[in-house]
């Protein structure tokens, strides 16, 4: 790969990065018979639609990514082949795949770890000021739903 190219891609990396970081690019997981629990494979297009970037995510044993299989793969009618793959060797693309995994692969995992179980069960579980601050919640939404059908039937 030319030089000039390196640093192109290495561009185009990069902007897919900042994009996920702030919601601008958003990943999909693919309609796939391949996906399975430790095998993710997510997809982003650029905005004109024309080019379609895919990223295969594999879980290890313990459900984190696997840090010896890191690709995207940038596909474009216009490229040799109509695809190009970024690999380990530009910098940032651990950063992307952990971004995938901690935005939409590991909240949708299911809990293996007992205590993490004990502790969601007991977050569950609501105290006198959940339940205080729910009847409140209710009661406000009850007099607002009351005061606009007042107001409406008064027209």
């Amino acid at each position: 790969m030319a030089k000039k190219e390196e640093v192109v891609v290495q561009e185009i990396l990069n902007r897919l990065i900042d994009g996920t970081k702030d919601g601008s690019v958003i990943w999909q997981k693919t309609n796939s018979t391949l996906n399975t629990d430790k095998l993710h494979n997510y997809y982003t297009k650029t905005e004109d639609g024309k080019t379609k970037f895919t990223f295969e995510i594999i879980l290890d044993d313990k459900l984190v990514p696997n840090k010896n299989f890191r690709y995207v793969y940038i596909h474009n009618s216009n490229l040799n082949e109509g695809i190009k793959q970024i690999n380990d060797s530009f910098k940032g693309l651990d950063v992307l795949q952990n971004l995938i995994y901690n935005k939409w692969i590991k909240p949708n995992l299911p809990v293996k770890n007992e205590s993490e179980v004990i502790i969601n069960i007991l977050n569950s579980i609501g105290d006198k000021q959940s339940r205080r601050n729910i009847a409140l919640e209710e009661i406000l939404d009850n007099s607002k739903k009351k005061s606009i059908w007042n107001i409406l039937k008064k027209k």
